[in-house]
């Protein structure tokens, strides 16, 4: 007598042969509607933010234009523009395609590192998720307001096209 061991891609009802169409069908079911659930999740990761001018002065009126909110627009979600941490300076509100644009001011008292290193201010939106869309303005110090000292000279303006400057000595000259 011979052991002989059944032959499972010939059985019936639970057969391989039985199951392999259903399966390749399962398996490709499942791939398509994992694709449209990855899409769908991530199609709205793209948002971003521009600052125009891109460089000027403190106390400049800038505008901040976005892409890609369409997230928070289909659900009526403002976008905060902050400088620094905690110091909010606008809410966007995106329409229905995800864009956006607001205006407000360059403070003049700017925060410190690491949101303003080396004339770079950071501007950011808050996407939601902890993260944040950014943009640089480049702040001309030369041209904002406030005390600035370089080197022997110290001047002092208002943007007004006034400027008072001392050089070695604390004898102010117009």
């Amino acid at each position: 007598m011979q052991n002989r061991k059944p032959n499972v891609l010939s059985r019936g009802a639970f057969g391989l042969r039985s199951i392999a169409p259903h399966a390749f069908l399962f398996c490709a079911a499942l791939l398509v509607l994992t694709f449209l659930l990855f899409t769908q999740t991530f199609a709205y990761d793209t948002e971003a933010i521009t600052v125009t001018p891109t460089q000027g002065p403190t106390g400049r009126l800038v505008t901040v234009t976005g892409t890609g909110w369409q997230d928070l627009g289909s659900r009526g979600i403002d976008v905060p523009i902050w400088i620094g941490f905690a110091n909010q300076v606008a809410d966007a509100h995106p329409d229905a395609n995800g864009n956006f644009s607001v205006s407000f001011t360059i403070p003049i008292n700017l925060p410190g590192p690491p949101d303003y290193v080396n004339g770079k201010l950071t501007v950011s939106a808050i996407i939601g998720n902890g993260g944040s869309a950014d943009a640089i303005y480049t702040v001309d110090v030369a041209q904002s307001p406030g005390w600035y000292s370089g080197g022997p000279t110290t001047i002092y303006t208002d943007n007004s096209g006034l400027a008072i400057i001392w050089e070695n000595s604390s004898t102010p000259r117009a």
